[in-house]
């Protein structure tokens, strides 16, 4: 099982021809929640990773960063195998739900700054849109320091022979290009990056590539550039 920290578990799918991964993550708390459900073609793989730490029953919540397919294609399967779980996201998300998905659940509809208890965890939640993606938005763990953050902070490859769960070496150049590659012009980023400040951060959970701690403000200050 791949633990980032006692009780959160990366629960999602390498994709190794990009050198990257589809991220989900599970907390199990007085209530759990899942991050974001992966796409349509990684969703059996992903059903089993949650699978191998917990009872999907289980699930309390399912979050959603945003509504890109790769983010929330495996709603669907993982709804039917989460029978209890209620789906949160953006007024916007929830909207392009049934549009571009089909399906119709119940959504709790969460504003920026909103919070959500589990138990021993609050979540936050912190709406930060660019480009492409005017819905999405971060998720903050204030109890263990872990930043949810969607697309941003992603990586497509790494100094790493193979994917692995926690990124090694210097990963400020492939930071870059992959902010490039998605983000293009860097305010865009970088007024999301505006929205964190002030946070206690020991970990970024991307929605793509390795989990990044001990230099986050290294990290942070590269790509608000």
């Amino acid at each position: 099982m791949n633990e980032i920290v006692s009780g959160t578990y990366w629960v999602g799918v390498p994709v190794p021809p990009a050198g990257t991964s589809l991220n989900a993550f599970l907390i199990l708390d007085e209530k759990t929640a899942l991050i974001d459900t992966g796409s349509i073609g990684t969703r059996d793989a992903m059903l089993e990773n949650i699978k191998r730490v917990a009872d999907p029953s289980i699930i309390n919540y399912i979050i959603l960063t945003h509504n890109c397919i790769d983010h929330c294609g495996g709603l669907a399967p993982v709804l039917e195998a989460a029978k209890n779980a209620k789906v949160v996201a953006s007024e916007l998300t929830a909207l392009r739900l049934p549009l571009v998905y089909g399906i119709r659940p119940e959504v709790m509809v969460v504003k920026d700054g909103d919070t959500l208890e589990l138990g021993r965890r609050k979540l936050k939640f912190i709406y930060a849109p660019y480009l492409c993606k005017p819905d999405s938005m971060f998720v903050y763990d204030a109890t263990d320091r872990i930043l949810f953050t969607a697309d941003a902070f992603g990586i497509y490859t790494q100094p790493n022979a193979e994917w692995r769960l926690f990124a090694e070496g210097d990963i400020i150049q492939a930071l870059k290009s992959y902010s490039r590659i998605n983000f293009g012009e860097q305010s865009n980023l970088a007024n999301a990056i505006k929205k964190i400040e002030g946070l206690e951060i020991d970990i970024i959970a991307p929605g793509h590539g390795p989990m990044l701690r001990g230099e986050i403000n290294r990290y942070i200050e590269a790509l608000s550039q």
